[in-house]
C-alpha cells in the first residue's frame, strides 16, 4: 500500500529524527511505500509549517491517491487547517488514520465524507517504538481495521506509558498487566464518535447537539490531570453531548495525574452525571487505544456493539476496495 504522512501541527521530524526514521523503515520493512509530506522535516518554531502551507501539504497529498493517510504526530493546532481541506479531492476508497491532535482533522473527514477514518496509530508516536512487541501489535491491529469484515477491540496482555526511548533506546519499558471493565446493559449498539477530547473541544463537533444522539462516544487524552480533565467533562455536559450519548469509552490516559486523590476519569464522569441528575450511561474503561502502547483501531462514524456480558467490543465493517 502507498501511505501518505501529513504533518498538521508539531514539526515531528525535528523533535525525534531517529524515532521518525525507525518509523519510516517499519513500515518499509512491510511492504509498504511511504510518502512523505512536504512539511515532514520542516519546522516553524513550534508546528511544522504556517497555516496555509499545512493545508497544502494536505491537500497536495490527497492529489497522489494515496491508500492510506496518517499523521506523522499529534501537537496543538492541526484544528486551524480543518477549513481549508479540499474536502472534494476526498474519495470513498481512500483511508485515513491518526490520534491526539489529528482528532479534529479525523473526524471532520469522516462527517464530510464516505472515506475510512480510524482512530489509532500516528506515524512515529507509535511505529517508531525501537521495542517492535508494540509496534507489531498496533500494526497488526491497523490492517484488520482496513482488511478484516469484523474489528475486534482487543484486550492486550499489558500496556505501557513509560515516556522513556523516545529518539533512542535506554531500557525496556515497563509492562502493565491489562484490565478493562465493563458498567452497562447486556448489549449497546451503536454508532463510534470521539477521539483525543482535549483537542475535539477546539472544534464544532459539540455545537452539533444532534449529532451525539444514540451514538457511542470515545474519548481518551494525555498528560492531563484531575482539575484539567474535570473542566473537558464539564464542558461535555454544557454541550449537550452527555445528555444524547449511549455509552462511553474510556482509552487509558497516558501520565494521568490525580493529585494523589485516586480519582480516575471514569470516576469523575460519574460525579458529573450524578452532580447534574442525568441518569450514568453505559461505561467502558479503559482501552488500548490513543496515546499508550500498543493501541488499538478504531473506525469513526461505524457501527459497534458492545457485550456487556462478554465483555467484547467490536465493528462490523462493510468491505470496499482501496485505491
Amino acid at each position: 500500500m502507498k501511505i501518505g504522512v501529513f504533518s498538521a501541527s508539531a514539526p515531528a521530524f525535528q523533535q525525534c529524527p531517529n524515532r521518525a526514521m525507525n518509523a519510516i523503515k517499519f513500515l518499509q520493512n512491510k511492504g509498504h511505500e511511504v510518502i512523505l509530506g512536504e512539511l515532514f522535516y520542516n519546522k516553524d518554531f513550534y508546528r511544522s509549517g504556517s497555516i496555509k502551507d499545512r493545508a497544502s501539504e494536505f491537500n497536495n497529498l490527497l492529489k497522489l491517491k494515496c491508500n492510506i493517510y496518517i499523521s506523522s504526530i499529534g501537537g496543538f493546532c492541526s484544528n486551524s487547517i480543518v477549513g481549508l481541506i479540499d474536502f472534494k479531492l476526498i474519495k470513498k476508497n481512500m483511508i485515513f488514520a491518526g490520534n491526539s491532535d489529528a482528532s479534529p482533522i479525523l473526524n471532520a473527514i469522516s462527517q464530510k465524507t464516505k472515506a475510512r477514518v480510524i482512530y489509532g496509530p500516528s506515524l512515529i508516536s507509535h511505529f517508531g517504538e525501537w521495542e517492535k512487541i508494540y509496534s507489531d501489535k498496533t500494526y497488526a491491529k491497523l490492517m484488520e481495521s482496513i482488511t478484516s469484515k469484523v474489528n475486534v477491540i482487543e484486550e492486550f496482555d499489558y500496556w505501557t506509558d513509560d515516556y522513556i526511548n523516545w529518539d533512542k533506546f535506554e531500557k525496556p519499558k515497563r509492562k502493565h498487566k491489562n484490565k478493562t471493565e465493563f458498567e452497562g446493559k447486556v448489549i449497546v449498539k451503536g454508532k463510534l464518535i470521539g477521539g483525543n477530547l482535549n483537542s475535539l473541544a477546539t472544534t464544532d463537533l459539540f455545537l452539533k447537539t444532534k449529532f451525539f444522539k444514540n451514538k457511542i462516544l470515545f474519548i481518551e487524552d494525555s498528560h492531563k490531570n484531575l482539575e484539567q480533565i474535570e473542566k473537558l467533562f464539564s464542558f461535555l455536559f454544557i454541550s449537550g453531548a452527555l445528555k444524547k450519548i449511549k455509552a462511553i469509552i474510556f482509552g487509558k490516559y497516558e501520565k494521568y495525574e490525580d493529585f494523589g486523590s485516586k480519582i480516575k476519569p471514569h470516576i469523575l464522569i460519574k460525579e458529573i452525571y450524578k452532580a447534574n441528575q442525568i441518569k450514568i450511561p453505559n461505561l467502558v474503561y479503559y482501552i488500548d487505544c490513543g496515546h499508550t502502547h500498543p493501541t488499538n483501531s478504531l473506525l469513526l462514524r461505524k457501527k459497534m456493539k458492545i457485550d456487556f456480558n462478554n465483555k467484547e467490543i467490536t465493528q462490523y465493517i462493510k468491505m470496499r476496495g482501496v485505491i
